[in-house]
Parts: structure tokens; sequence; C-alpha cells
């Protein structure tokens, strides 16, 4: 399979980063992942994913000597570029060093097809989507992996209420949104009848947003896309505070 740097990467480093570092070249299938960003997440929707070259295998787990000639080729090449480039007494001393930092690509829960993933960075609205799929989650979002689908639309039904919203913009501590959900009181799925109608509110908005996004032009900015969407399910979102609010009541 032949890959390429992505051009909006490199327009978007900075400094000794701001380059490519090579411009075509083979590496073997498996050893391609699709990556969700911030930058495609949207309340219930996840609006797109970037192919990652990693040097693992499908566990993620990192063995060089299992790698294929073509892969591990290329792998050898980036990680004497980022010699080149590191700043001096860098902690992570190798890329593979950077890579693995804190296990954020290589945690084994990245593997899970079945995962709640939420914005890290924000100050207007807290945003969550459930994924379905084998999707590794890079380090501007957050993810939970949930035992069921129940429990996954549940929380990200949650994650996406006006409530959490407007209580985690609120919090001080701005910058540490990827925690600040997890302080409100919301009670551990147990598939009670309350949970069970956010649940289906949940899908039905997931529903709503997939239908109304077929017959939008393509080309739309992430800035008005989020907006037609939170219009089409602002009754619903209506609908669900007083379910939410019931809830934290509950667990007080």
């Amino acid at each position: 399979m032949r890959i390429h740097p992505d051009p909006e990467e490199v327009f978007t480093s900075r400094g000794r980063w701001k380059y490519a570092p090579y411009d075509a070249v083979k590496v073997h299938r498996k050893n391609l992942f699709q990556c969700a960003m911030s930058k495609f997440l949207l309340p219930f929707y996840i609006g797109g994913s970037k192919t990652l070259f990693l040097p693992t295998d499908s566990e993620l787990v990192y063995n060089p000597s299992l790698l294929d000639s073509l892969s591990g080729t290329h792998f050898a090449y980036l990680m004497e570029e980022y010699e080149k480039v590191k700043k001096e007494g860098a902690r992570q001393e190798t890329l593979w060093d950077y890579i693995a930092y804190n296990g954020k690509t290589t945690n084994p829960l990245q593997t899970r097809r079945l995962k709640v993933i939420y914005n890290a960075i924000g100050r207007k609205r807290v945003k969550a989507a459930v994924l379905k799929q084998t999707i590794l989650i890079d380090d501007s979002l957050y993810y939970y992996t949930p035992d069921s689908e129940a429990e996954a639309y549940y929380l990200a039904t949650i994650l996406n209420s006006n409530i959490v919203s407007f209580t985690v913009v609120n919090i001080k501590d701005e910058r540490n949104i990827h925690k600040n959900p997890w302080r409100l009181p919301i009670p551990h799925w147990q598939n009670t009848p309350g949970q069970r109608e956010i649940v289906s509110l949940g899908k039905l908005m997931e529903d709503k947003i997939q239908d109304n996004l077929l017959r939008v032009p393509q080309g739309q900015t992430k800035k008005v896309l989020e907006a037609q969407i939170l219009r089409w399910i602002e009754p619903d979102l209506i609908r669900l505070d007083p379910m939410v609010k019931e809830l934290f009541e509950k667990e007080r």
C-alpha cells in the first residue's frame, strides 16, 4: 500500500516539525489504521477519520523483528528523521517512545470496537458519539469503552445533553474538560426504565442527524454543520433535560 504525508498535518505543524519527511512510500496494509480526531467530532456523529501508519500488529503490540521489509524499512527511516529533529534532551528518546508515551496510542482498549468518544478541549459544548468499529482515537479526544451498546448510548446521550455542557463549561478548570463530565453524578448503567428511555432518545437523535446529513450539501464547515445538528435535535435535547436532571438528583 502506498502512503504519503498528509498535507494538512504538514501545514499545521510548527517549527522544526513543519516539513514532509518523505514523498510517498510503500508499506504493508496491516500496519495502517483508521484514526478519529477532534476535528471530526460532532454531537452523535463522527464525520471522518485519517489513515495512520503504526509499526505494530493488529493488537497494537510493537515488535520490530516481526515487521515485514516494507514497513520495517519505512519505520527505521522515520526513527532516523525523529533523531534529527527532536530537541536535545527530549524525554522521549526514540520515535516509538513518543508514540507509546502514556499509552495514548498503544492502550489495548484502543482495539475495542465499541467506544464512547468525547472532546478533550472546548469552552462551549461537550460533544460525544458512539463508535461501533475499530478506529483508534488520537490524543485530541478521550474515550470510554462500555460493556454494551445500550451503556454506550446512555453515556453518549448524557454527555451531549444541555445540562452537562452548561455545567462542564462553568467548572473553573476548563482545560481539564475531559475530566469534568465525570465529576457529575452520572449513575452507573443499571438498565433501569429511566436509563433505557435516555438510550432510546439518544438513538432517535443519532438517526435524525444521519437522515438530515444525507440532504446537506458537501463542503460545509464544521462550525456550520454543528449548528445545523443542534437545530435538528433541539426539541429532543429539551426533552432530555428533565430526564438527566432527575437522574442526577437521585444520585446525589
